[in-house]
Formats: structure tokens, sequence, C-alpha cells
């Protein structure tokens, strides 16, 4: 994982996510997300 790439996807998402996806911004889990 890039940590500059899932730096800059969480700063452009983390104001338009669901509070209940917020899990979905962790690093753990940026990996997850590119994949798909």
């Amino acid at each position: 994982m890039n940590p500059q790439e899932w730096l800059k996807h969480t700063l452009e998402n983390i104001l338009t996510i669901n509070h209940k996806n917020l899990r979905d911004l962790y690093p753990q889990n940026y990996k997850k997300l590119k994949n798909t």
C-alpha cells in the first residue's frame, strides 16, 4: 500500500462518507477497496 495514495483517498472522502462506513477509510481496509 502506498501511504500517500491512502492519505489522499482518506482526505478526499472523509467529509462525505457515512459515519457507519468510517472504517472503510482505515489503512487495512483501503487495500480491499482498491482491489475491488
